[in-house]
């Protein structure tokens, strides 16, 4: 890309930002306010999705001696009572690879987590989970 080709791009995106910015009225745009993380102290890689009814947190929570995939639906202005999808000592998150909960058009939910295998230090595999009401989850499968 020559020099005049990178300069007419970045031009277009600030062009484009700037109309963005001022298709929205301001009066529009929500205000952020601080709210309450449903999350308990100490849990870790938080996730955020937008579902059919709202924003979906999920986490990963560390008791003990298990770990938990739990997850909270921003209902109005407050988020549920967090909900677990699934237990064990094998769960594995990290920066890159961390696990998620989403609601479908329809309002059931699919979540997925990764499971440590025994066999080496990075050997886990991908689980996949459907659950139609969000509150009752089959064990995974492997995706």
């Amino acid at each position: 890309m020559t020099k005049r080709s990178r300069a007419t791009a970045a031009a277009l995106v600030a062009t484009c930002f700037a109309a963005l910015l001022l298709a929205v009225p301001a009066a529009a745009a929500p205000k952020p306010r601080p709210m309450r993380s449903p999350a308990p102290a100490g849990s870790a890689e938080p996730n955020l999705t937008v579902g059919a009814r709202g924003l979906v947190l999920s986490w990963i929570a560390h008791g003990e001696t298990q770990k938990s995939l739990q997850y909270a639906v921003l209902e109005g202005a407050a988020w549920s009572e967090p909900r677990t999808v699934v237990e064990s000592p094998d769960l594995l998150a990290n920066w890159a690879d961390f696990p998620s909960v989403v609601q479908l058009p329809g309002g059931s939910y699919i979540a997925h987590w990764l499971r440590k295998r025994p066999g080496g230090r990075y050997a886990y595999d991908a689980l996949i989970a459907p659950s139609a009401d969000g509150v009752s989850w089959p064990a995974g499968r492997t995706a």
